[in-house]
């Protein structure tokens, strides 16, 4: 993706996906389309320049994954997740895998985009719906248990409670 440039994929039942330009303010179409119909998936730009999405709520993209390529603007196929889910969120780990978590997991799970496979998570491994990266690489999950998670340790150090209720 371009720094101009934004991937707008999902719209079940379809295989939707469009490129929205920001200098020109239009929509394109790239030349390929999603392998699977998906909604509620995550997707993230990767260290490697390509995209992945994964999960999403479907007939049967629930537990799929797929990159886009935007040089060739193709999307394939890639390992698919453990668990069937969407409305989670996907974070860039500094080593460039993506921890995924959140929504309809049962489980955390880790991308790794050498392999394009997918692992679990660290157990006790905390993931609420935001995570915000620190400067020093760790990244702060807040909501209901907020706490401090180390991807190069795997571990999730719980911080003092926050202020008001969320």
């Amino acid at each position: 993706m371009t720094e101009t440039t934004v991937l707008v994929t999902g719209a079940w039942p379809n295989k939707a996906a469009d490129l929205y330009n920001i200098s020109t303010r239009t929509f394109d179409l790239p030349a390929g389309s999603l392998t699977v119909p998906r909604s509620g998936h995550a997707s993230i730009l990767l260290t490697n320049g390509l995209v992945l999405l994964a999960g999403g709520a479907s007939a049967n993209g629930a537990k799929t994954a797929e990159v886009y390529d935007p040089v060739t603007q193709q999307f394939r196929r890639v390992g698919d997740m453990l668990v069937y889910s969407y409305g989670h969120t996907a974070t860039l780990l500094p080593d460039g895998r993506v921890l995924l978590c959140g929504g309809a997991l049962a489980t955390n799970e880790l991308f790794d985009a050498a392999t394009e496979t997918f692992s679990l998570a660290p157990a006790g491994l905390q993931c609420p719906p935001a995570g915000t990266r620190l400067p020093d690489g760790r990244y702060f999950q807040g909501s209901s248990g907020p706490s401090i998670y180390d991807p190069a340790t795997g571990i999730s150090t719980p911080t003092p409670p926050l202020n008001l209720f969320r």
